[in-house]
């Protein structure tokens, strides 16, 4: 296994199978990796959602789109 486990999406997991991993995969470990770097955890709960000034609200919600569980709820690519 190359990379971090607890970035890595649930297609590349194993978790979804017959799912392949591709594109919206990345997307996925970018919306983790800087969702870590923002509040220092890979998928933030509740009380942080609730925390997101309303200036970056649109921010948060595009990484939280990133982060769905199933790939086709994800943005498919970076564009």
């Amino acid at each position: 296994v190359v990379g971090t486990m607890r970035f890595a999406p649930p297609e590349q997991r194993g978790e979804l199978l017959g799912d392949r991993v591709g594109r919206w995969s990345d997307v996925y470990g970018f919306g983790r990796t800087f969702l870590h770097a923002w509040f220092g955890v890979p998928q933030p709960g509740k009380k942080v959602r609730a925390g997101v000034a309303d200036a970056w609200r649109p921010l948060f919600d595009l990484l939280e789109e990133c982060v769905e569980h199933e790939p086709t709820d994800r943005p498919q690519d970076f564009e």
